[in-house]
């Protein structure tokens, strides 16, 4: 069971997505909060697995409240709910620890695809913030600082297939089930490819993939 908690000064749109969580089968809504800083204290209560976050808050805006949460719960994985296409906006707040950036106006299916991935594995990529993470990667705004592999790593042909298809934003279920292989075979495969590329998570390995060639945008 993903341990959920919200944060957004709208009641009616919290009350919306306490029903989406209340209707999945693995998913379980442990704390609300119509701010930031009553989102600390409520995880200091209740521990929560991933935080839905809106930006727009008073006392302490979803900003602010992204690097406290960073900062005392690191091990909590935070989703960005927002109306904010700007691709830029994004950027910003991929590289200050955002797990997953989520428009508003999604669908609840979209919703629980994005709990269950960066749950799974810590990343989620919407079609905005996909299309803002690898535009800056082409493009050489976000630059992952690793090792040059040229003529020393090798990637199997399974291995660059497995990470085409985390690039895509599938979760490790969603891999598994489309190489009919095992979840545990899965995160082996992408355990290999960050210790082979020197890269933290799943957001530096997609765009280390697109910096180096290995997937197209």
């Amino acid at each position: 069971m993903i341990r959920i908690a919200i944060a957004d000064d709208h009641s009616l749109f919290r009350r919306g997505i306490a029903m989406i969580i209340n209707e999945a089968e693995n998913l379980q809504l442990v704390s609300e909060a119509s701010n930031g800083k009553d989102l600390v204290k409520a995880l200091s209560e209740n521990p929560a697995d991933v935080v839905l976050l809106d930006l727009e808050m008073p006392e302490m805006d979803g900003v602010e409240t992204l690097a406290v949460l960073k900062e005392k719960f690191q091990d909590v994985r935070v989703v960005i709910l927002t109306m904010h296409r700007d691709e830029q906006f994004i950027i910003h707040l991929m590289q200050h620890g955002a797990n997953g950036y989520l428009l508003k106006d999604a669908e609840p299916e979209e919703l629980e695809r994005c709990v269950e991935a960066v749950y799974e594995k810590g990343f989620y990529a919407s079609d905005a913030s996909y299309k803002a993470l690898m535009t800056n990667a082409t493009q050489g705004f976000m630059k992952i600082e690793v090792p040059d592999f040229a003529g020393i790593v090798k990637f199997s042909e399974r291995e660059l297939e497995v990470l085409k298809l985390l690039c895509d934003g599938l979760t490790t279920q969603a891999v598994a089930d489309r190489l009919f292989l095992s979840p545990r075979t899965i995160e082996g495969y992408r355990k290999r490819l960050t210790e082979k590329t020197g890269t933290k998570n799943t957001v530096e390995l997609a765009i280390f993939a697109v910096q180096k060639g290995l997937v197209k945008k």
